[in-house]
């Protein structure tokens, strides 16, 4: 998701405010697949696959996803989307502050349910697919969410807070899908400081051998690590997080494509308009044009 023009994968988009602690999305991979590079924020998530498959990512578990899924993310947990070959896929999201689910008051339902989730005592199933008895529910209850979540007014929002606080009872209530027990992410937790890194120079030559150096680890184990909790290659990430940047710059600002393709780490035009193309679809020009008149 796209934020400021220095962009770091602990992700500084605001999705909500104290007047509207919420934003809502729909996405669709592999077309919005590169403004979604793994990352983190402050906030918990809950997706709906609507369409089509694609490959979620959440710290270090991988699951292909279908029609009907549903994704439901703590806070400050490493998620990410990947493309699945020949296949497309369309989702809907919710990002949103804890405290629309009553966080500020000190009840007994806010201590004793909700906070345990948030500040990782207890855990939630990240999937909840058709298999599970309390799908149907379930789906029904996340549906209203992301309608009431679309349309976006006052009147809505009291019905978005009492879809996610049925929710987090149909959660709390099934001890499949919340457990007391934490397991520790520790791949994800590793190689977050190398995600920091890369960011931070995207315009420099960067080399699986430095990050591996930075982490003080071994270049086999840091390779294992970064797939095992991105999905993808520590090369592939770092190219999806330069054509992020690049669209941004392409977007926002007026500066001349051969000058964003050094901005962001390639010294080749031709190699930039290429990789640009491979992964967003249009040259970089053609995606600055419909920018433009987009807005």
């Amino acid at each position: 998701m796209q934020g400021k023009e220095r962009i770091d994968n602990k992700d500084k988009k605001q999705h909500s405010s104290t007047r509207v602690p919420y934003s809502y999305y729909e996405c669709s991979i592999p077309e919005d697949a590169i403004h979604i590079v793994s990352h983190w924020h402050s906030e918990l998530e809950i997706s709906l696959v609507t369409m089509g498959q694609g490959e979620f990512v959440f710290d270090d578990e991988r699951h292909l996803l279908k029609q009907g899924d549903i994704i439901i993310l703590p806070p400050d947990i490493l998620h990410g989307v990947n493309p699945v070959r020949n296949h497309k896929g369309f989702y809907k999201t919710i990002v949103f502050h804890h405290r629309l689910l009553g966080t500020g008051s000190s009840d007994r339902s806010a201590l004793e349910c909700i906070m345990p989730i948030i500040n990782g005592q207890k855990k939630i199933c990240p999937v909840i697919t058709g298999m599970h008895a309390g799908y149907p529910e379930i789906l029904s209850c996340v549906e209203q969410i992301m309608m009431a979540a679309k349309m976006d007014s006052a009147q809505y929002d009291l019905l978005l807070k009492s879809e996610l606080l049925k929710l987090f009872w149909l959660l709390d209530r099934d001890e499949t899908l919340v457990v007391s027990e934490n397991k520790d992410s520790g791949y994800s937790a590793l190689i977050r400081p190398a995600i920091d890194y890369m960011n931070e120079r995207l315009a420099e030559d960067i080399t699986v051998k430095m990050l591996a150096d930075y982490l003080n680890i071994s270049k086999s184990h840091f390779m294992f690590c970064f797939k095992k909790s991105t999905g993808v290659g520590a090369i592939e990430y770092l190219n999806q997080c330069r054509i992020r940047r690049a669209c941004l710059l392409l977007s926002k600002t007026r500066k001349p494509v051969s000058d964003i393709a050094c901005a962001c780490g390639y010294g080749n035009i031709s190699n930039f308009n290429r990789q640009f193309k491979k992964n967003v679809g249009r040259t970089p020009k053609e995606y600055r044009i419909a920018q433009n008149r987009d807005t």
